[in-house]
């Protein structure tokens, strides 16, 4: 390996784990691709039981577009049930339904929906 091959990494960019060859993750790898880009998640935090008198505190992550998913459903529902029809072009042009479903699909993925037959 030359002095030259041996800098090549941080030529391009790279963090020192290219050192010895290209890792290609995002945000340490110069080279690493678009697909690797991770999804941004917001981490939502709750005490949870890790025992018989013990409670932790626990992150959990939900996508970030889950998250906006789950303003537009509470902006349109905090409109009122008269105007459960009625379109607001602010908020989304119909009722969202699907944003609804994805919102609680990705909090029920993260474990943050407790079910009564569960606790």
């Amino acid at each position: 390996m030359t002095d030259q091959d041996a800098n090549d990494w941080c030529e391009a960019g790279c963090a020192r784990d290219c050192s010895e060859q290209h890792t290609y993750k995002w945000g340490r790898c110069a080279h690493a691709p678009e697909s690797a880009k991770p999804t941004p998640t917001i981490s939502i935090l709750r005490v949870e039981e890790s025992g018989e008198l013990a409670k932790d505190i626990v992150a959990r992550e939900i996508p970030i577009t889950a998250w906006d998913a789950l303003i537009t459903v509470a902006k349109w529902v905090s409109r009122g049930r008269s105007y459960a029809f009625d379109a607001d072009p602010d908020i989304s042009p119909a009722y969202p339904d699907a944003a609804a479903r994805y919102a609680l699909g990705a909090l029920d993925d993260a474990g943050l929906l407790d079910r009564r037959d569960q606790l």
